[in-house]
C-alpha cells in the first residue's frame, strides 16, 4: 500500500463528501488548463501565495500534453488533501476517460515508467469521477471547465448531478 495510493483514496473520500456544485466565498484564484505544466503551477503558487493564506479553485485539465501529469496530479492532491477548505477542484475534459480528445497515454506512460504495472492509473481515473462540476463564487460567478448544456436551465440541475460520474454524454 503506497503513500500514492492512499492520497488518491483520500482525495476520493474529500471529493465525494463535497457538492457537484461548489459554493466559496472570495477572494479566490481560479485558473484552469495547466496540462502537467508543473513549472507553471510552481511559478503560480510562488506568485499568489499558498494555502493556507490564498484559496485556489482549479477548474480541470491537470494532465496530458505537458511531461508532467503525474506530478502536476500530486501536487494539486496533495494540497487538496492538505488544505481541504482553502483548495478546491473541479473536473475538466481532460479529466473524463471517455474524451474521444483526450489522451490519457501520456498520464499511463508516466505511472508506469515509475511505478510499473499498478491500480494507480485506475485509481486517478476513479478520482476523477468523484470531481465537483461546477463552483460558485460569492453566490454571484459561475465557474465551469468548458461551458454547460442548453439543457440546463437552472443551476439546481447541476446541483442534483449524482457521482460518480463516468461520461459527460448522458450515460452513467
Amino acid at each position: 500500500y503506497s503513500a500514492l495510493e492512499y492520497l488518491v483514496e483520500e482525495s476520493i473520500n474529500i471529493f465525494s463528501k463535497e457538492p457537484t456544485l461548489l459554493e466559496i466565498p472570495s477572494p479566490i484564484w481560479v485558473g484552469g488548463d495547466i496540462h502537467g505544466q508543473i513549472i507553471d503551477l510552481f511559478r503560480i503558487l510562488k506568485f499568489c501565495g499558498q494555502p493556507p493564506n490564498r484559496q485556489f479553485l482549479f477548474l480541470g485539465d491537470f494532465i496530458d500534453r505537458g511531461h508532467f501529469s503525474l506530478e502536476t496530479l500530486i501536487l494539486v492532491f496533495s494540497l487538496k488533501f492538505l488544505f481541504p477548505s482553502k483548495v478546491f477542484i473541479i473536473r475538466g475534459n481532460h479529466e473524463f476517460e471517455c474524451d474521444s480528445i483526450v489522451d490519457h497515454s501520456i498520464l499511463c506512460s508516466e505511472i508506469e515508467s515509475l511505478y510499473g504495472k499498478c491500480p494507480i492509473y485506475e485509481l486517478f481515473l476513479k478520482s476523477f469521477t468523484f470531481l465537483p462540476l461546477a463552483a460558485k463564487i460569492d453566490n454571484f460567478f459561475l465557474c465551469l471547465h468548458g461551458g454547460i448544456s442548453e439543457d440546463f436551465i437552472s443551476i439546481d440541475q447541476i446541483r442534483s448531478i449524482e457521482r460518480p460520474i463516468s461520461t459527460f454524454r448522458g450515460n452513467n
